[in-house]
Formats: C-alpha cells, sequence, structure tokens
C-alpha cells in the first residue's frame, strides 16, 4: 500500500470529523477499517485497495455469522 496504516485511517478520520460524523461512529468506522485493511493486506498484499476485495471483506464477514446490522455498518465504513 502506498500509506501506511495509520495514515489512512487518519486521513479517514478528518474526512469523518469533516463531515460531522458523531464519536461513536467513528470509533466504529475506523475499528471496521482496520479490519479491512488487515484482511486486504493478508489476501491481496501490495494490491491497491479496490471494490473487489471490499466486497470479500463483506462476504466474509457474513460467512462468519456476522449479523445484518453488522454487515451494513461494515458496507457504510467502506
Amino acid at each position: 500500500m502506498k500509506h501506511s496504516t495509520e495514515a489512512q485511517l487518519q486521513n479517514y478520520d478528518d474526512h469523518m470529523i469533516m463531515k460531522n460524523f458523531s464519536a461513536a461512529t467513528r470509533k466504529m468506522y475506523l475499528r471496521t477499517l482496520k479490519r479491512y485493511l488487515r484482511f486486504h493486506k493478508s489476501k491481496y498484499g501490495r494490491q491497491e485497495l479496490n471494490q473487489e476485495s471490499a466486497k470479500q471483506f463483506i462476504l466474509v464477514r457474513k460467512k462468519s455469522g456476522r449479523s445484518w446490522p453488522t454487515i451494513n455498518c461494515d458496507y457504510s465504513a467502506l
């Protein structure tokens, strides 16, 4: 990946602050993004982030038994 994980998370948090997201939403979305970045790195290595890897992340989360509200939150975060 071009940027470090911490830089990506900080950029995303800054974006959410500018969009006036609540602190609870920011925390939840950042947690999801961390999970996604770990998933992407383990499955796709240094490839660019893309919609296909995001789709695969959502599918893995659903197949692991996560509830629809959790999946919807993951989807919204990405």
